[in-house]
């Protein structure tokens, strides 16, 4: 559905919605590179499916931020990140009662059914903001996934109910 590269700036306000968005590789709802991107004011990106990244894929420096009861849902991905993958030196921002809920990582999955993290992310989730019933068929992390990255909760967060299902993954 939308593409922001090269410092480029997207925000989402005032319900907007993102609906069945789809990539054959990477970043089913939004896919960005350099760039900053915010969903708030109850703005949705559900049921968006890719390879990598089903409802956002962000790379190179960007920041993919949740706030103001954001949702980011039932989107799919076949190899990692199905609500969201972040890589080379990305952050993540969820607060504000957002949540990243009923995201499936299915098929030759390598993991993360809510969030995929890796090379030098970063993810601050805090403001009762919810990582939820999110699903991983292998590869572990059905929250979050995190490979060379960090992670940062404060009170009053929810990551519960994510399910993998093979007998050996987080």
């Amino acid at each position: 559905c939308v593409a922001a590269s090269s410092g480029s700036s997207f925000r989402m306000l005032g319900h907007t919605r993102l609906l069945n968005c789809s990539a054959l590789t990477v970043g089913g709802g939004i896919s960005a590179t350099e760039s900053n991107v915010a969903l708030l004011n109850s703005s949705t990106v559900t049921r968006c499916t890719a390879k990598t990244g089903g409802g956002v894929y962000a790379t190179t420096s960007s920041t993919l931020r949740l706030g103001d009861h954001a949702l980011l849902g039932s989107c799919e991905a076949t190899e990692s990140g199905a609500g969201a993958y972040l890589t080379t030196d990305s952050a993540l921002r969820v607060g504000g009662e957002s949540r990243i809920t009923r995201n499936l990582c299915a098929g030759s999955c390598i993991g993360g059914g809510g969030v995929y993290m890796t090379s030098s992310s970063s993810a601050v989730v805090s403001g009762r903001a919810m990582i939820e019933y999110n699903r991983v068929a292998a590869g572990g992390g059905a929250g979050l996934k995190l490979v060379g990255s960090s992670l940062y909760t404060a009170d009053d967060t929810s990551i519960s109910w994510n399910t993998a299902e093979s007998e050996d993954d987080g």
